[in-house]
């Protein structure tokens, strides 16, 4: 990866609060982990660390507060960002950047997670190591969500996995009744 052998990696887990974030999918993750038993076997996380998993080779997983600064100062490998769509927008705020006039809570931890990333592991003719999972349903045209949509598919990003699924699609079949009913579509 490009650094010196016993540098922790880190991955975090971000949603609208440090709360959530725990809540929604790293207690997930937890459960996954210490009931899975390649985990406990071959990468058992510190069972005395109950905050985050604290994995051999110094590689953390944690949720982590919930703004940019939540992935700074970290050799981030990994990020979740968990409801994106509905963090803060701010107009006019004083947390804006540069020429911006609205702060995107979600935006400035996607930007800034993907910036530290490749600062710390992207090297020429390698792809960049490490997930980026941005996990939430558009809200509006302009929302975070939708803006990376479109910038992928505008683009010629590689490694990329837009996955738009309906609600009844993204659900086990057996969560709905096997009745059907007839829909009648037209003008």
């Amino acid at each position: 990866l490009g650094l010196a052998a016993g540098y922790p990696l880190s991955i975090a887990f971000v949603s609208v609060s440090k709360a959530k974030a725990r809540e929604a999918g790293f207690s997930y993750l937890v459960n996954f982990v210490y009931d899975s038993p390649y985990f406990m076997r071959e990468f058992a996380p510190d069972p005395r660390i109950t905050g985050s998993l604290k994995f051999p080779k110094h590689i953390t997983v944690a949720p982590v507060v919930t703004n940019a600064n939540g992935v700074i100062s970290n050799n981030l490998i990994g990020l979740l960002i968990d409801e994106a769509a509905f963090m803060r927008t701010v107009a006019d705020s004083k947390l804006a950047r540069g020429t911006e006039t609205i702060y995107d809570q979600g935006w400035e931890i996607y930007t800034q997670a993907v910036t530290r990333m490749t600062s710390r592991f992207e090297r020429e003719g390698v792809m960049m190591p490490g997930k980026v999972i941005i996990a939430s349903s558009a809200q509006f045209p302009d929302d975070m969500v939708s803006r990376r949509i479109l910038q992928v598919r505008q683009g010629d990003l590689k490694g990329v996995l837009i996955s738009e699924l309906s609600l009844w699609a993204a659900k086990p079949p057996n969560q709905y009744s096997k009745a059907t009913f007839q829909v009648e579509v037209g003008d």
